[in-house]
Parts: C-alpha cells; sequence; structure tokens
C-alpha cells in the first residue's frame, strides 16, 4: 500500500492487528490528517472499511500498555512487523532438561540440535542460537519445529517470549 503524497511525512505507520487498524503520527497531527486518513482508508483502501480506526501518536507506542497492544502488529504501508521498524524481533528463549535421558541419548539429542562435524543441526537451520547450557534462542517463527523436535525426545522444557534487536545473533552459533 502506498500513502498518498499528503500524508507521507505525518504518517510514521499504519498498522493492523485483528480487527483494529492504528493509525500512528507524527508530531501530534491527528487532527490535521484525520479526515485524510479516513478517506484513505475507506475510499481507497475499502477492504479496510470494516475495522476499527484508531489513532495514536508516534511517543505513544513507547507506553508499556500500548506496546504490549500492538506487539504483533502488521504494517499496511511494507507489511512487515511493526517491531521491526524499531530493529526489533521476536523470539523464544527455551530451556530444556536432558536428566532424563542416558548419555548415549543426550549426546544423540545435541548432535541433532546443533550439528556434528559438517552436518548441520536443527539449531543452524533455523537461525538459532545455543546462550548457555541447556538455553537456546529461536526466532519466533521456528517456535513450531523447535518445539516439535524437542516433544519427540520427551524432554521438558519452559519457554519465554524475547524481543532482541535484529542484529543480535548475526555473530554466529557456539
Amino acid at each position: 500500500m502506498e500513502l498518498p503524497q499528503t500524508l507521507t511525512n505525518k504518517v510514521f505507520d499504519i498498522v493492523e492487528k485483528g480487527d483494529e487498524i492504528t493509525v500512528i503520527v507524527r508530531d501530534g497531527e491527528i487532527n490535521e490528517i484525520k479526515d485524510d486518513i479516513d478517506k484513505f482508508i475507506y475510499n481507497d483502501l475499502n477492504v479496510y472499511a470494516d475495522k476499527l480506526v484508531r489513532f495514536i501518536e508516534e511517543e505513544d507506542i513507547i507506553n508499556k500498555e500500548m506496546f504490549k497492544m500492538m506487539f504483533d502488529s502488521v504494517s499496511l504501508i511494507d507489511n512487515s512487523p511493526l517491531l521491526s521498524k524499531f530493529g526489533l524481533k521476536r523470539y523464544v528463549e527455551i530451556v530444556y532438561d536432558l536428566t532424563n535421558l542416558d548419555q548415549t541419548n543426550k549426546m544423540l539429542f545435541n548432535y541433532a540440535l546443533f550439528g556434528r562435524g559438517k552436518t548441520s543441526g536443527l539449531i543452524q537451520s533455523v537461525n538459532g542460537k545455543r546462550i548457555g547450557k541447556g538455553v537456546i534462542l529461536i526466532p519466533y517463527d521456528a517456535k513450531g519445529a523447535v518445539e516439535r523436535f524437542i516433544n519427540g525426545w520427551n524432554i521438558r522444557y519452559s519457554e519465554r517470549e524475547v524481543l532482541n534487536f535484529e542484529w543480535g545473533l548475526e555473530d554466529g552459533n557456539e
């Protein structure tokens, strides 16, 4: 979607989440552009006409509640996650426990997870990283594949979502 030229410098982004569209406005110009945005959304983008439209100012994004509400919003302008506008990416930290495996199966699990020699493991294929003994960090969109892998070994684990700067994992795997 391309914004009309009159709105380009006044709108930080327009994001969608569920049945809501949020227009993030620069420099407190909400009243100035509200009519233009309404016309743009309801006339030019009539596929969004049934959605609730909310306006916020750019600095409101740092409000904790607002950020949580918009956490997984997607830009209608460039189809990217809102988080990427701030250099952030969603990851999952997984802490797993191998105590129920014998030594042979621990070794096989680690080979399958991290690879061995020239053979890559699951972590490399999902662009994850080992961050400590029994702790890995994986991109959020790889969560399902890694959970299936771990569940296949009947291993206990816990997980939590984290945000990391997109460049945070580019230094390679341990």
